[in-house]
């Protein structure tokens, strides 16, 4: 009868390393009612205060839960773009398209239209930690918004991606994609595409529909090849369509990156709430 229950339960979730410190060291972990008679917690007096508190925090809540709602919106509707703008290998033409744009589209293989190159791992020996060395990109996890994110760097120069270029991992998780926001080396995880916007967009459709989850399924490490990445068959179509594709999916993507912005931002202020309304 002395504690808001809404405000107990914000209470809770800031005391959760607290409590998982009470948790049995057994086969199946659990908190003993033992274990939690020996718990205390802080709380105002005052249940105005707790109210205040725990009704602050649910409003919270339920806006992160609201945009949490709109960015999957907006992921599902780059998604269905990707899906109608671009043609997959059963069709010549896309299901949309721009106003005064006629005819089929052309089929090639990715070679013929942009450079490939597979990465070529350092050694080891010449790896730092120094960020006046080359970057190093050697999987997905040196990828981070779709961008190089350093984490690793090396004194020698192998393959390399410049800035502008499109990386692909070539090992499992195999067929993610990021632009090239630096010059960079690439070891044997990842290529580098010589390609455009477009090109970056349309790549993104073959990881939608599995086409390297396919070629991958029969390799023993879920690899891709040279080959593979070379033998692509993509379809394309004249210039001006393809900067008003690329335009459009342009927009869709900062709209999703801004709605990540914001969601980050407020999980990071429910962390500083939770961190500052309690003791």
């Amino acid at each position: 009868k002395n504690i808001y229950t809404l405000f107990f339960y914000f209470l809770l979730i800031f005391e959760n390393k607290r409590l998982n410190l009470l948790v049995s060291n057994t086969t199946m972990p659990a908190l003993s009612f033992k274990a939690l008679d020996t718990f205390y917690v802080n709380f105002p007096e005052k249940l105005s205060e707790q109210k205040v508190i725990g009704s602050l925090l649910k409003k919270l809540d339920s806006l992160i839960t609201l945009q949490q709602r709109k960015l999957e919106q907006l992921k599902q509707l780059k998604k269905a773009m990707l899906q109608q703008l671009f043609v997959d290998k059963n069709n010549k033409q896309p299901n949309s398209r721009f106003k005064n744009f006629k005819g089929n589209w052309e089929q090639h293989r990715l070679e013929e239209v942009a450079q490939v190159t597979m990465g070529q791992s350092p050694s080891s020996k010449n790896y730092t930690d120094n960020p006046n060395d080359y970057v190093l990109v050697q999987g997905n996890a040196d990828l981070k918004s779709n961008k190089i994110s350093p984490r690793v760097w090396t004194k020698e120069i192998t393959k390399q991606v410049h800035k502008g270029e499109i990386i692909m991992t070539v090992r499992a998780p195999v067929g993610y994609l990021a632009m090239a926001n630096m010059d960079a080396v690439i070891g044997r995880g990842v290529a580098a595409i010589d390609g455009n916007k477009y090109l970056y967009y349309l790549l993104q459709t073959k990881l939608m529909d599995r086409t390297w989850e396919k070629l991958s399924s029969g390799s023993t490490f879920e690899s891709i090849s040279s080959n593979d990445i070379k033998n692509l068959e993509i379809k394309v179509t004249e210039t001006e369509e393809e900067k008003l594709i690329t335009k459009l999916m342009n927009t869709v993507t900062y709209f999703v990156t801004l709605q990540k912005n914001n969601l980050t931002q407020l999980t990071t202020l429910k962390k500083y709430l939770l961190q500052n309304l309690f003791i």
